[in-house]
């Protein structure tokens, strides 16, 4: 998402890009967790909102261990600038 915001609005000095944007409500759910002997974390997500007045996207999104699904993302949200 962030590689997104930066593409969309581009990056000066200084900007930072919020991991969570502070205030927006998000959910997480977890079935399982990454351990060493993992040998691949693969990160699918969709942009669901695009604020370009605010400069936020949100997006909902898997993570994936070795082929198994283990957290989803809802109503994730990053703030640029």
């Amino acid at each position: 998402m962030k590689f997104a915001a930066v593409e969309r609005w581009g990056c000066n000095a200084g900007e930072t890009i919020a991991v969570i944007a502070l205030g927006q409500r998000h959910k997480w759910l977890y079935r399982g967790q990454v351990v060493p002997a993992n040998s691949r974390v693969t990160v699918h997500a969709w942009i669901t909102a695009v604020d370009d007045e605010e400069r936020k996207l949100t997006a909902d999104g898997f993570l994936s261990v070795d082929g198994k699904t283990i957290y989803q993302m809802n109503d994730f949200t990053v703030k640029h600038g």
